[in-house]
């Protein structure tokens, strides 16, 4: 059976888009804000090849240095540095990359948490329930890029327990991400804090500090665990 595209999306990805769209509204409607969105690169999470959009509201963004409460007893959590990029205009869907990026007005580090537990075995679930996102906090943000290359670093209860280099060439995934929206009626929209997707990752549990440093870009911490 040939797949439905729209706008050259494939079908299958619009129609989970649609499904997570429609429980960001009902957030919306309930009162939370809009914030922006998350990318996903991972094959797990990829539609026959698109990127993987989610959304982010004010439901789930902690301050820096803030408290992660896991909703469930049974969770399989994980930390995600990222970078993160604040847009100063629109992102039109026929945007090239390079003005995608001319868009960006600043930058920050971002530290994700994740929800691995029950990770479905198709992409399609995993973009309906918004690419397993739970919780994100922000560092401070800059208007520039540091010089040279960036790189990522996760510390753990106050040890360093990986790192690796942080792509910064980000018109591509924000020209792909507008495109991919607009086959859902929407868009990247100026006042949007995109998470631009993992960097290096650390599982985390009940009682963790983590901390995801990128040098002169930043750094942002959260702590896992109930309210005292």
């Amino acid at each position: 059976m040939r797949k439905q595209r729209v706008d050259g999306v494939d079908g299958r990805l619009v129609r989970a888009l649609r499904t997570q769209l429609a429980l960001r509204d009902a957030l919306l409607d309930e009162g939370a804000k809009r914030v922006g969105w998350k990318l996903g690169l991972g094959d797990s999470e990829r539609v026959s090849g698109h990127i993987a959009v989610g959304h982010l509201t004010t439901r789930t963004c902690l301050e820096n240095a803030g408290l992660y409460v896991p909703e469930g007893p049974s969770v399989e959590l994980h930390a995600d540095a990222e970078v993160a990029v604040e847009l100063g205009r629109d992102v039109p869907a026929k945007i090239g990359p390079r003005a995608a990026a001319q868009a960006i007005r600043a930058y920050a580090v971002a530290l994700e948490v994740c929800d691995l537990r029950q990770l479905p075995d198709d992409a399609d679930s995993i973009v309906a329930g918004n690419v397993l996102h739970r919780a994100v906090a922000f560092g401070p943000w800059s208007p520039i890029l540091p010089e040279g290359d960036v790189t990522a670093c996760l510390l753990l209860n106050g040890e360093e327990r990986d790192s690796s280099a942080a792509e910064t060439n980000l018109g591509p995934r924000l020209s792909e991400a507008a495109r991919v929206l607009e086959a859902v009626g929407e868009g990247l929209q100026a006042g949007d804090r995109i998470i631009t997707s993992l960097v290096v990752q650390v599982p985390v549990a009940l009682g963790d500090h983590v901390v995801a440093d990128m040098g002169r870009l930043g750094r942002v911490a959260l702590s896992i665990g109930p309210r005292a």
